[in-house]
């Protein structure tokens, strides 16, 4: 996948965040995107989801083109799960399938009485894994995880991994970190941010 042009500037400053060209991310896999915090990458991944859409300020364009939003899928700060509806009722909504989620749950280590709880019932971590699974059990082409792991506790980190591979094969999926030892973990390829004068240019692999 690469991406033709990114750009993002903030409307009432008129400062440009990111101005991204011509740039490769991995063929497929679980890989990385590391930088600092406040850089860019939470506005990056919400681009390339299709957040800023009507924005004019903003403009995301790949090859191949994504056809947002049945083919990328964001899993971030804002949660997407509707506080209304159980687990199950969201699983019903976002996969329109009747997908029972029992065995999905628990290998991310979550017990099946999970399925009948509220959003607010959640922990973080908990909420964090149930969003991941949805996400990764619609298939989408493209998968961005911001900071999911640091949600997660240490023991289930191991899990969760283990499912996302599992479940996607091929299939790309970024993940966001400012945190070294969460993208040694991970493995896979680590691209990082290209800044100059304060803007995101490029991407570079170390």
């Amino acid at each position: 996948m690469r991406i033709i042009r990114a750009f993002f500037r903030f409307a009432d400053s008129g400062r440009t965040l990111l101005d991204l060209r011509d740039c490769s991310l991995p063929n497929g896999g679980l890989n990385t995107l590391m930088a600092t915090s406040g850089s860019g990458k939470t506005t990056l991944f919400k681009l390339l989801a299709g957040w800023f859409s009507s924005n004019p300020n903003c403009a995301v364009l790949t090859e191949p083109q994504i056809n947002h939003p049945r083919e990328v899928r964001l899993v971030g700060v804002q949660s997407s799960l509707l506080p209304w509806l159980t687990v199950q009722g969201n699983a019903q909504l976002h996969l329109n399938n009747g997908h029972n989620l029992l065995d999905e749950l628990t290998e991310v280590g979550l017990n099946h009485e999970v399925s009948t709880m509220y959003p607010y019932q959640l922990s973080l971590g908990m909420a964090k894994r149930v969003e991941v699974v949805l996400a990764v059990l619609s298939k989408p082409k493209l998968l961005l995880l911001d900071e999911v792991f640091e949600s997660v506790d240490e023991t289930q980190k191991q899990s969760l991994r283990e499912f996302i591979c599992r479940q996607r094969n091929d299939a790309l999926t970024w993940v966001v970190t400012h945190e070294p030892t969460v993208a040694e973990f991970l493995g896979g390829e680590r691209l990082s941010f290209v800044c100059s004068e304060g803007i995101v240019v490029g991407l570079q692999r170390p």
